[in-house]
């Protein structure tokens, strides 16, 4: 069983990530066009992509770090980049 200092100690808050998801979080609100084309239709994998993107860096960036494998890497800083990059393909083709 662990103690209340171990537990704090694992969960230690990442604040670029944080600070990169609640960015995210206000670009989107505010500039929701983002993700529609010249014809304003919804481009719904771009949306997915940046809500994955959001997700994992503010999950990781308040410091929670899942115990299943498969959902650790869904919400690791590298799957954070890696849907951002695959977000600015998409917006940028």
């Amino acid at each position: 069983m662990k103690t209340q200092d171990q537990t704090a100690a694992g969960a230690a808050m990442n604040w670029p990530l944080l600070l990169l998801g609640i960015g995210q979080m206000l670009l989107y609100t505010v500039w929701p066009r983002l993700f529609a084309d010249a014809q304003g239709h919804a481009d719904h994998l771009a949306a997915t992509l940046a809500g994955a993107a959001m997700a994992a860096c503010i999950v990781r960036g308040v410091g929670y770090r899942p115990q299943t494998v498969w959902i650790a890497w869904l919400f690791s800083p590298a799957a954070a980049l890696l849907f951002l990059a695959l977000l600015a393909a998409r917006l940028l083709r």
